[in-house]
């Protein structure tokens, strides 16, 4: 039963990315955008029920306020499952991935006694022959060819309705049929993303597939080339476009708390412009920028 409410839950993702009805951060799902969906979420439209799906995934109870700071001090990782799922890159995932996905694309929630399989029980009825009248004939009885015949031969032609196909047979092909053509528009847009000439001014082909951190952005270029004092990494489109560090901390305003990263490092504070790991030390967790190193490392720069 959960396998085919997961059918649905994926195939009402599809059909609103397609649509362009997401935000970005669920039609384009890196680990970071998903735990920044998930704090819009909880935050815009939380709902009591919302805490059996939040508990399963983050193996915490709580109210509203308490799952929204587990959120911002939650490690990138544990979406990256879901995100790697999404993305196509595994064919499956745990339970509580597909759940978290309903509840940040405002799907029902699982109920273990519906039916999901998009089938409604069919009425059985039989047929029923009225009894014979007491008129002294006997008994008449009918053929296979549909024939009604007594013992005295006498033969009258009866209509038989056509045989008529059940429900479930159309939708065991129309679903497989609609699941192959999302896949394929799928692939036709990842595929167009990926060959664009330009994003943001870089060139992406599949023949250069790398990037290296020049102090505060990612550079693309060939995989064969070396660059000193640089670790040459495979490339990131999301990284590579939006990921970079920010020179000038006193442009960062009110408006950036929960939405880009700072890091503590040798006596230093960094910002950048996205959570995820230190481009030169990826050992080490960006972490949401707080309303507390707001006032104390922000707020002065301005004065």
């Amino acid at each position: 039963m959960f396998a085919d409410y997961t059918n649905r839950v994926l195939q009402d993702y599809e059909q609103k990315r397609t649509a362009n009805r997401l935000p970005i951060n669920l039609s384009a799902p890196t680990p970071a955008r998903l735990r920044d969906e998930c704090l819009i979420v909880c935050r815009e439209r939380w709902q009591r029920r919302d805490e059996k799906t939040l508990r399963d995934f983050f193996d915490q109870a709580g109210d509203q306020a308490a799952y929204l700071r587990l959120i911002r001090n939650c490690d990138i990782d544990r979406f990256r499952p879901l995100s790697n799922f999404l993305k196509k890159q595994t064919i499956s995932t745990d339970d509580k991935n597909i759940l978290l996905l309903a509840w940040l694309t405002g799907f029902e929630p699982f109920e273990s006694e519906r039916n999901y399989d998009g089938n409604s029980p069919e009425d059985n009825t039989e047929e029923t022959t009225a009894p014979a009248e007491s008129t002294g004939q006997k008994p008449e009885a009918i053929t296979g060819d549909g024939i009604i015949k007594n013992d005295e031969t006498k033969i009258v032609a009866t209509s038989q309705p056509p045989p008529m196909k059940p429900k479930r047979y159309f939708k065991a092909i129309i679903i497989p049929v609609v699941l192959a053509v999302l896949a394929g528009v799928f692939l036709y847009l990842h595929l167009k993303v990926q060959r664009s000439p330009a994003v943001m001014g870089t060139v992406i082909n599949n023949r250069e597939a790398c990037m290296y951190w020049t102090g505060d952005h990612y550079r693309q270029i060939s995989c064969s080339q070396k660059v000193y004092g640089a670790q040459v990494i495979a490339l990131d489109t999301e990284q590579l476009v939006h990921f970079k560090k920010i020179t000038r901390p006193d442009t960062i305003t009110a408006a950036d708390i929960n939405r880009i990263a700072y890091i503590r490092l040798n006596g230093n504070i960094e910002f950048y412009t996205r959570m995820g790991n230190h481009p030169v030390y990826p050992e080490r967790n960006l972490r949401p920028l707080s309303e507390h190193i707001y006032e104390k490392h922000i707020l002065p720069l301005k004065h």
